[in-house]
């Protein structure tokens, strides 16, 4: 029996943004792949129960998680990541090495496009435009190899010092 991939649901924006979710989530029931949705609905709690009114298949399940400050926890366990181009969410998946799928089907905000020149040379992302290039593009992702993050790069006294050095040239960082 194939194991479940994990899948970051996380949109933003209110209302609309909930509007998007329900149709990202009744868009991934019709995934053949065994699929855990971790969903992400920040402070919008009236969207919990029209999510789980959504009816899905044995080999599709799903967390509904409010607010948290664990949203990198929750990506670092993901096997991609479903959102809107926006910034810190998506340097984070960068940082961790996350798949990415990209959800334009609703118009985006001229920084969010921004998010994409981020992602230019990887090949750990899709962009969608249309629903029902939703699944096929979670699909491809998910069957990418997922780069091992190097947290040797991460070494404070390297890395930190030339972040501080940066952005105070005449700071001395310990």
């Amino acid at each position: 029996l194939e194991r479940p991939a994990p899948v970051h649901l996380h949109q933003i924006r209110g209302g609309g943004g909930s509007n998007q979710m329900l149709k990202t989530v009744k868009t991934l029931r019709h995934s053949k792949k065994p699929l855990h949705l971790l969903i992400c609905i920040g402070k919008n709690k009236t969207i919990a129960e029209r999510l789980k009114r959504i009816k899905l298949p044995k080999h599709i399940t799903m967390s509904i998680i409010p607010f948290t400050n664990k949203v990198a926890d929750l990506m670092a366990v993901s096997n991609a990541l479903i959102t809107q181009p926006t910034p810190n969410v998506c340097k984070e998946a960068l940082h961790l090495g996350v798949p990415v799928v990209f959800d334009m089907t609703k118009p985006t905000l001229f920084w969010e496009r921004k998010t994409i020149d981020w992602f230019g040379k990887q090949d750990s992302y899709v962009i969608v435009k249309k629903r029902k290039q939703l699944l096929p593009g979670l699909l491809s992702v998910l069957n990418q190899p997922r780069p091992a993050i190097k947290y040797d790069a991460l070494h404070f006294a390297t890395q930190i010092k030339k972040v501080v050095n940066r952005m105070v040239p005449t700071a001395r960082a310990c």
